[in-house]
């Protein structure tokens, strides 16, 4: 009698047992289905917002190499590619600006040039006007403009200004100098403004 009971208890005991790592074995099986995110699905790539898109106007400034051209505005087309030095096409549309320079440096050096600097902006950047003007800041780049331009948009010169030597330095690090007194006479000695170039109007010395 206390043998039969005993095998009753030590089955009670078994089923108890085995109804408890089936329960584990369920919650774990909950938890995997949350998971860490280690053995997650891939997620969706998205394009970056700083991707360039057809339509965006690039600056593109190549320096560094004999007689370097002035900076070259191009329209991304639309099968996405811009068109530079030698007639060579690039996909331009879906990168950002560091990779297209890479890849326009790629193609040019040494093939063509020993080295090259190569900068890429987009056209609706921003230039900066200091100096003696009586605005000065940060201008949005709305199209093409210069420098008479530039100080235009900063409301025009201060009564101390150095109109005959204004600093035009590009974002490459190129500096020219204009004398705005003759530009004004002669528009074609008014230089051009890019995005990212900043325009240093110094006082003048009495």
């Amino acid at each position: 009698m206390k043998v039969r009971q005993l095998l009753t208890h030590f089955s009670i005991v078994l089923l108890l047992i085995g109804s408890v790592v089936t329960g584990c074995q369920t919650d774990g099986a909950r938890f995997s289905d949350i998971g860490d995110g280690k053995n997650a699905g891939p997620v969706e790539q998205q394009e970056s917002v700083d991707s360039l898109k057809v339509g965006d106007v690039l600056t593109i400034t190549l320096s560094d190499m004999p007689n370097p051209p002035g900076p070259i505005e191009v329209r991304i087309r639309e099968d996405g590619k811009i068109t530079l030095l030698q007639n060579m096409s690039f996909m331009a549309a879906g990168k950002n600006e560091g990779v297209l320079e890479a890849e326009i440096r790629k193609a040019y050096v040494p093939d063509y040039y020993r080295n090259m600097t190569v900068t890429v902006r987009k056209a609706n950047g921003a230039y900066v006007v200091e100096g003696e003007v009586r605005a000065s800041g940060r201008f949005a780049y709305t199209g093409p403009t210069t420098v008479l331009g530039a100080v235009a948009a900063a409301s025009g010169f201060t009564d101390f200004a150095n109109k005959r030597a204004v600093q035009l330095i590009h974002s490459n690090r190129r500096v020219e100098v204009e004398n705005c007194i003759k530009a004004i006479d002669d528009p074609s000695l008014d230089l051009k403004v890019y995005p990212g170039d900043r325009i240093h109007v110094k006082r003048r010395i009495f």
